[in-house]
């Protein structure tokens, strides 16, 4: 009974996606409509949209927070201060999980750069150092070449944890 803000910056969200996992796992369809009420969705075309729901999450009520493909869009509209407007931007949210006592989720993009023999020479996230500073707990999700229903989720950081890592089968979502 979460109220969760989805904040979707790819146009990837599909409520009947959600609906269809509540449908496996709740006893009946009225318990899954109940909690898709808890969800309010917010498409983000760009920064602007994002910066003025920011401002109104200090107002809302709500427990979660979850940014889907929003740290991409920094690229495109600051140029020559990208890493500052990120970090900026990441303090904001660290600001707000701590006066309101909510989480925030968001995923950020791995880019791998390959060399001219099409082998990968490099794997990085956008932005990882600026992320670091002001996280609590990152993980990565990763598809297994061989079965892409079957995620390998680890814990990145913090780096004093031991990493555990779990299956996780996800072919009945």
């Amino acid at each position: 009974n979460k109220k969760i803000i989805y904040a979707d910056g790819s146009g990837d969200f599909r409520p009947e996606r959600i609906k269809s996992m509540m449908d496996k796992i709740l006893v009946t369809k009225d318990q899954s409509n109940t909690y898709l009420k808890n969800i309010v969705f917010q498409r983000i075309y760009e920064l602007d949209d994002l910066f003025k729901l920011i401002r109104k999450i200090k107002l809302l009520s709500f427990d979660i927070l979850i940014l889907d493909d929003i740290i991409p869009m920094f690229l495109y509209k600051f140029k020559e201060k990208t890493r500052l407007e990120v970090r900026h931007f990441i303090r904001e949210l660290s600001l707000i999980t701590l006066s309101k006592k909510i989480s925030i989720i968001f995923t950020n993009l791995i880019v791998e750069k390959f060399n001219k023999e099409g082998e990968n020479t490099q794997s990085r996230e956008l932005f990882y150092h600026d992320i670091l500073r002001y996280v609590q707990h990152k993980f990565l999700l990763q598809a297994t070449p061989n079965n892409n229903k079957i995620s390998e989720f680890r814990l990145v950081h913090p780096y004093t944890i031991q990493s555990s890592k779990i299956d996780i089968d996800f072919s009945n979502l």
